[in-house]
């Protein structure tokens, strides 16, 4: 893994409307004068410039076992990983950045979907199975399109027990990230609903734009 700079974003996409919409995110972040250097994981380099390409073939659902490696394909010290469909509108996911040099390991929003609608986009055997290992019924969501994390011995621990229950089921990524952190908890910063959301006023989420 080479380290293009201690600081930087990151994307996965495959297929064409995840690569359409990389373009459109790539270029929010362009607009506010954001210079970091960018990351592509695709299965082959694109015409897409300035960015850093890294190749890497896959085949899962939803290129999820991608997210559960990328502290393992990410060539930055501190990655701030991004949804394609995800639309930056202020500067401050640099403030992201800050807090993981304070110390943090991961930084992310929780999910809208909290209470009786928890993991409710979540195949029913991973959702009871989920329950059961958490000993809750209605555990806190996370997020994980936004998500900013640094290179440590405490992240590398969370993204192999991120592996280990992702592999269980290899669908959806944020009940096995939730049960992971049961196992290899790390320390959190939890942003508010602006940083990843449906119209959020930081980063614009749009849910499901890529498929």
């Amino acid at each position: 893994m080479t380290d293009n700079g201690s600081e930087g974003i990151c994307f996965i996409a495959y297929g064409d409307a995840a690569l359409s919409e990389v373009n459109t995110s790539i270029v929010t972040l362009r607009r506010l004068g954001i210079e970091l250097p960018i990351a592509l994981i695709c299965e082959k380099p694109t015409r897409i410039q300035k960015i850093f390409h890294v190749p890497f073939e896959d085949r899962s659902f939803g290129a999820r076992r991608v997210k559960v490696l990328i502290d393992t394909l990410t060539p930055f010290r501190h990655t701030l990983y991004l949804d394609v469909d995800t639309r930056v509108q202020t500067k401050d996911i640099l403030k992201g950045f800050e807090i993981l040099e304070a110390g943090w390991d991961l930084v992310l929003a929780p999910s809208v979907n909290q209470g009786s609608e928890v993991f409710s986009h979540i195949d029913l055997p991973e959702r009871v199975a989920t329950s059961e290992f958490l000993l809750s019924k209605m555990p806190l969501q996370l997020q994980a399109g936004v998500m900013w994390f640094r290179r440590s011995k405490e992240v590398s621990s969370l993204f192999d027990a991120w592996r280990t229950e992702w592999n269980k089921f290899k669908r959806h990524d944020q009940a096995a990230l939730i049960r992971a952190l049961q196992t290899s908890p790390a320390k959190i910063w939890l942003l508010g609903l602006p940083w990843n959301s449906r119209r959020g006023t930081i980063i614009d989420h749009h849910f499901g734009k890529a498929v």
